[in-house]
């Protein structure tokens, strides 16, 4: 882990009580969006992108009714970060996920 990421998980640790679960820590400085595990692992996040542009990720699965044809990735990220670059217009690859493309 990098000295600036271990630096942000240190940081934001005071942020929560202990004992909590904030199922994600969710950040943003207008050129990058993001979120990150939270800070027990226990939720998983499931993101998927959809054929129009849209990115949702949740803990759980079907939060929203998206029909399958509109879906073009699902991924499972089981640690690290959801990660989107808005001024490229991509999602930066977390090394955790598991990838699958739709046809």
């Amino acid at each position: 882990m990098s000295d600036d990421l271990r630096g942000f998980y240190a940081f934001h640790e005071c942020l929560t009580e202990r004992g909590t679960v904030p199922p994600r820590i969710a950040f943003t400085d207008g050129r990058v969006i993001g979120a990150t595990l939270d800070r027990n692992g226990l939720r998983p996040g499931r993101w998927l992108e959809t054929r129009d542009g849209w990115i949702v990720l949740a803990s759980e699965a079907g939060v929203l009714d998206i029909p399958a044809e509109d879906v073009c990735a699902r991924v499972v990220c089981n640690l690290g970060t959801l990660l989107v670059d808005l001024e490229q217009g991509r999602i930066v690859p977390d090394a955790s996920s598991r990838k699958s493309r739709d046809p």
